[in-house]
Formats: structure tokens, C-alpha cells, sequence
């Protein structure tokens, strides 16, 4: 680990406290100096720590960080160097790890899993159509934006190659829990090994630990020896589609993995309707309109208006909770509140369904910043809420 004779200094930042280390380098929250104080992460690679193969692994990820411009990647906004430090300043990202996140809640739901695997692989698609490899992919090396937004960031590409897919290395990279069985077994490998990592990563947010968790290196190394397929655990409370595309990651036979086209276009990874700032906006004009048939009291349409009958998440309909309401563009009629059951004709609901249910509640939350207003000035609307409510309770 390395180690600083004291705090660093670069013009035209102020350091703060230490947020990180690693093998030969320190990182820093700073400020920059000006009007704005923009937040920052530096991180202070000191020189004389450096091995031959170090020293490559960072120029390699200089190079690299200098051209990804993502926004589920940790941005380098700029690099310096004086006689003992290479600094390297990125954004900062205030929510700590993703390890961190799923070990303060054991685990995690399904639908927050699939929102998160939306972002990865949106940064992964953008990786590949740049031909570059990750190979350390784990929650420590994940980053969150803050902890209320909870946008996923991936930083640390210290061992990040350019690899075109049908490419193949031999150097060990990574780390032994997360590798792909291929880099330590034949150490032979081409670029699919991040999607092994995916699927490590997706495991351990959903049961809490990763698939080959031992307690010591010795026990991790037997394991992945081991030609034995690793077993989604059953009677736990996931999708067909999320268990199908577990097993498809995590096939130690390469030839038999999940490809990167494959991958994109699975169903539980759903890019189509990842959540972007157009959701937000469309939810945002849906309300206002709802919200202009109230003040008319019209009250039938102010609740049908654009709306359909959707179900919940599996896990939700598998514990029989009534049936919800989204809105996404049909308009039906209006649900049995005294049911509390889900009709056979209810459609399932889809993930952009539960997408704009979490830009909902965040209207709801800030509605004057939406621009929304209500009867008597009060900001909501009663017969959206009362539907709304439910959802909130599990989103």
C-alpha cells in the first residue's frame, strides 16, 4: 500500500481527507480553487512505488480514461505530475461503493439489480464500441454518484486493455473472486470475462455474497478449479429472465457464454427502456395534464387519463398485493378498488412501467420543482396519489 510523507499539494486545489487507498496510490477529496469549489478526486500515484509493469498499467489507463466520456463512467478531468506524485484528477462521486451499498443492506430487490445492471451495460456497450476491456470489474471498483441518485460509476481502470472481442490475452488481471475461471485455469482469455464479472456482481447484489466466497485464497483457488456449474440458488424470489441470464454469465465454458450481442438484447437487461432524463419529462407533462383535469374537477379523467392497468414486480404479485396503475400512454377503465385482486387480462408490468413509477415518486416528492400544482395549492393529485401510494411502498 502506499505511503504519503504527507498530504500532496497541486496548484489551483485545495486537499481534503484521504477517501482511498490502493498498491501505490492514495486519493484525495479536493476542491478547486475559484468561485465555483468544484469537488474533486485526485489520485496521488507516488513515482517511487512504482514497478515496470505499474508504471504501464497506468499510462494504459491515462490513455484510456482520455478518451471514455460516459456517464456511468467516472470521468478523468485531468492529469498532472511534479518529482514525486502523478496526479490523476476524476469526478467525484460522493455514495461510496457499490461493495459497500449491498453490504449495508445484505442484499438487494430485483428491480433495484435490474437498475443497476441497465447501467453497467450501458457502459459496457459504450466500452465495447471502443474496444476496451475493463478485466477488474467488482462492486469495489463501482462507484455511486451519491447515495439519492444512486448512479452507478465505474472507476479504477488500472487494468483496462483495448481488446476487440475476438481478441485474446494471457497476462493475469483482476481480481481471483471475480475473475473469469479461464484467466486463472488456462490463462487464456478474451474480452467475454467481463461479462463473467457482471454476472459475479449481479449475483452478489441479489444474495448478498459472491458465488465463490471462502474464507481463504487457497479455499477460492479449489473452487474455481472445480468444473462444476455454479447454482443459482432456488427458492429464492427472482425472475425466470433474471435466473436465465445468471446462468448465461456465469458459464465457465467460454465458447458456451453469453456474448456481448446477446447480452444487450437480453430481456432482464432491457436498454430499451433504461431510465433517462426523457422519463422524467414525460411523467412530469403526464402529471400536469392529469393535474388540469382535477382543477376542472373532472375527476374520471384526471385519474384514467393515459393511464393502463399494469402489475407489479413478480415479487410483489407472488406476495398478492393489488393491482397498480402507471402511466405510459392507453387509456382504460377505471380498476375495482375493492378487488384487490389482478384481473387475467392485466398485462405484466414491464420495467419501463416500474421506470416511470420511480420518476413518479420523484415528482411527487418535488412537485413545485416539477411545476406542478394541485387543488387549494396543495401539490398532488388525489386520485393518482391514492395509487401512487402503493407503489411507493415498494419501489
Amino acid at each position: 500500500m502506499a505511503v504519503s510523507p504527507g498530504i500532496p499539494k497541486i496548484p489551483d486545489y485545495v486537499f481534503a481527507e484521504k477517501i482511498g487507498s490502493g498498491n501505490y496510490a492514495d486519493v484525495y477529496k479536493a476542491f478547486k480553487k475559484g468561485k465555483t469549489r468544484e469537488v474533486v478526486a485526485v489520485k496521488c500515484v507516488l513515482q517511487s512505488s512504482l514497478s515496470k509493469s505499474s508504471l504501464d498499467n497506468l499510462e494504459s489507463e491515462i490513455k484510456i480514461l482520455k478518451k471514455l466520456r460516459h456517464e456511468h463512467i467516472v470521468q478523468m478531468l485531468d492529469f498532472v505530475w511534479d518529482d514525486k506524485y502523478i496526479y490523476i484528477i476524476m469526478e467525484y462521486c460522493s455514495g461510496g461503493d457499490l461493495s459497500s451499498f449491498v453490504k449495508s443492506r445484505q442484499r438487494l430487490p430485483e428491480s433495484v439489480c435490474q437498475r443497476f445492471l441497465q447501467q453497467l451495460a450501458s457502459a459496457l456497450q459504450y466500452m465495447r464500441e471502443q474496444n476496451v476491456s475493463h478485466l477488474d470489474l467488482k462492486p469495489s471498483n463501482i462507484l455511486l454518484k451519491s447515495r439519492k441518485l444512486q448512479v452507478l460509476k465505474i472507476g479504477d481502470f488500472g487494468l483496462a486493455q483495448h481488446m476487440p472481442e475476438d481478441d485474446t490475452n494471457s497476462t493475469i488481471k483482476g481480481s481471483p473472486l471475480y475473475m473469469a475461471p479461464e484467466i486463472v485455469l488456462k490463462r487464456q482469455y478474451d474480452a467475454k470475462v467481463d461479462l463473467w464479472s457482471v454476472g459475479v456482481i449481479l449475483y452478489e447484489c441479489l444474495f448478498g455474497k459472491a458465488p465463490y466466497s471462502s474464507k481463504t485464497m487457497d479455499e477460492l483457488i479449489e473452487k474455481i478449479k472445480k468444473d462444476k456449474p455454479i447454482e443459482v440458488p432456488y427458492g429464492t424470489n427472482i425472475s425466470s429472465e433474471c435466473r436465465d441470464l445468471l446462468v448465461k454469465c456465469l458459464e465457465r465454458d467460454v465458447s458456451k457464454r453469453i456474448d456481448f450481442e446477446v447480452f444487450f438484447s437480453h430481456p432482464f437487461v432491457d436498454l430499451e427502456h433504461k431510465p433517462g432524463p426523457e422519463t422524467m419529462h414525460k411523467a412530469t407533462e403526464l402529471l400536469k395534464l392529469a393535474v388540469n383535469f382535477d382543477e376542472c374537477k373532472e375527476y374520471e379523467p384526471a385519474y384514467s387519463y393515459e393511464l393502463r392497468p399494469a402489475t407489479f414486480s413478480r415479487s410483489v404479485r407472488a406476495g398478492g398485493t393489488a393491482e397498480a396503475w402507471v402511466s405510459v400512454g392507453v387509456r382504460p377503465a377505471l380498476p375495482s378498488a375493492e378487488s384487490g385482486k389482478e384481473s387475467k387480462d392485466t398485462p405484466t408490468l414491464s420495467s419501463m412501467d416500474l421506470n416511470c413509477f420511480r420518476v413518479f415518486r420523484r415528482v411527487m416528492q418535488n412537485p413545485l420543482e416539477a411545476g406542478i400544482k394541485g387543488n387549494s395549492g396543495k401539490s398532488t393529485l388525489t386520485a393518482v396519489e391514492v395509487n401512487l401510494s402503493l407503489v411507493l411502498k415498494i419501489v
